[in-house]
């Protein structure tokens, strides 16, 4: 059975960086002692990797760049908003006493000053740490350190939205990329129209292992798809890590795992070996079943995927929504193609599943000749012509003798002509 991640239970023996560092206020020692022992009873949840290569060779990278790739302007000068695309991309080893140790412990004011040097405090590789929240985006590798001490990224910030503004609901907004009313929790993936924006919602959802769109996951969804509009991420990730991470519901479990490693490193404490004594939680590899389950891509066999349109729109219409089409196409154009180095396949839904067809014809054609020669071999029965049947290649053996240069003989298609 296919899930969307991988859990572990956090029942294990102490680790010493769970005695956490004496500090004055007794209080607080009392706090992260009881956060300790109620997340030990949970699990550490990880998510599927996802191969962002595989998903630029289905050339979702063009289609997803609107989006992760926003343009801020301000006097003059562009700041390239890439800060979502690196979020997507972390996908850290994940370590069961770092996550038991920072969640006891992590705590964030909420206050709208992102550039505070306390704000947000944890504690991580046995020592109470404090940084501001700008501060740690820039350890998660979210923005680089030289960017954030410019005006552009002040000002960038200064727009950037922690929620949703007057005037916009998560139930309004919905309509403009998703049937049926929204409702908080009955709300599911599978009735966003547009497969890339499916993509991104299973990218940001990926912390559980059903499909449904919360509140805040419109937020996001609302803050990247929209034009012109901005997320604060780094108050954003420090609030998700304080709060929406670990819930206290004892079913919860444990999210936002893949996060803690990249903290850690950049404390340098990844490089201390700290990694030999702790307990790895494995990340589920990545699978494209899970995508195709979800219809942001179409699986048209033998290697080949490709993006599905846009599902049909049903219900009230919100106005000046683009409607993206990628294989309706007028009857007298040529059929989409993908270049295959020396080779246009076509991908269209009629030449892709004659192919498979024509395989599948080849193929059953080769294991009845070569049946009859066994059977003739074995009766000593004297084949008719010789017994030379053809083999028949397969689609992909053709494309790849194309691409060496020889034809089914082993020679190239056009040395008979020039021999003439």
């Amino acid at each position: 059975m296919f899930r969307r991640g991988q859990t572990s239970s956090g029942n294990q023996g102490e680790f010493p960086w769970l005695n956490f560092p004496q500090i004055e206020s007794a209080s607080t020692m009392r706090k992260w002692k009881k956060k300790l022992s109620d997340i030990k009873k949970k699990e550490v949840y990880v998510p599927n990797r996802i191969d962002w290569e595989w998903l630029q060779s289905v050339r979702y990278e063009e289609e997803l760049a609107p989006y992760l790739l926003k343009e801020f302007q301000h006097e003059g000068q562009t700041m390239i908003c890439d800060g979502w695309s690196r979020v997507f991309r972390i996908q850290e080893s994940v370590y069961l006493e770092l996550c038991l140790e920072f969640f006891s412990t992590v705590s964030f004011t909420g206050g709208v000053d992102v550039f505070h040097p306390t704000s947000f405090s944890f504690c991580l590789g046995g020592e109470f740490r404090q940084c501001s929240v700008v501060d740690l985006a820039c350890r998660l590798g979210i923005y680089d350190q030289p960017l954030v001490s410019t005006n552009i990224f002040r000002a960038f910030l200064a727009q950037a939205h922690m929620a949703f503004p007057d005037g916009v609901t998560s139930t309004g907004w919905w309509n403009t990329i998703g049937n049926k009313v929204y409702i908080p929790k009955s709300a599911q993936e599978g009735s966003i129209r547009s497969p890339t924006h499916r993509l991104i919602s299973s990218t940001i959802n990926q912390r559980k292992d059903d499909d449904k769109v919360s509140n805040l996951d419109v937020f996001y969804l609302w803050s990247i798809i929209t034009p012109g509009v901005f997320c604060n991420i780094p108050w954003c990730i420090a609030s998700y890590l304080s709060e929406g991470a670990v819930k206290d519901r004892k079913t919860s479990r444990i999210n936002g795992g893949m996060f803690v490693p990249r903290l850690a490193n950049s404390f340098g404490l990844m490089n201390r070996g700290a990694w030999n004594f702790m307990t790895l939680i494995p990340t589920p590899p990545f699978n494209p079943i899970l995508f195709r389950r979800a219809r942001i891509i179409e699986d048209y066999g033998g290697g080949h995927y490709a993006i599905p349109n846009d599902d049909p729109v049903v219900g009230p219409e919100a106005p000046g929504r683009r409607v993206r089409s990628r294989r309706e196409r007028d009857v007298e154009d040529e059929p989409p193609v993908i270049s295959v180095e020396n080779e246009d396949v076509p991908m269209d839904w009629y030449n892709v599943e004659m192919r498979r067809m024509q395989d599948q014809m080849a193929r059953a054609l080769n294991f009845s000749n070569q049946s009859h020669i066994r059977l003739f071999d074995h009766f000593h029965i004297p084949h008719i012509d010789g017994g030379n049947y053809p083999f028949i290649p397969s689609w992909d053996e053709v494309i790849g003798a194309r691409r060496s240069g020889a034809g089914g003989s082993g020679a190239a298609n056009d040395d008979e002509e020039d021999e003439d």
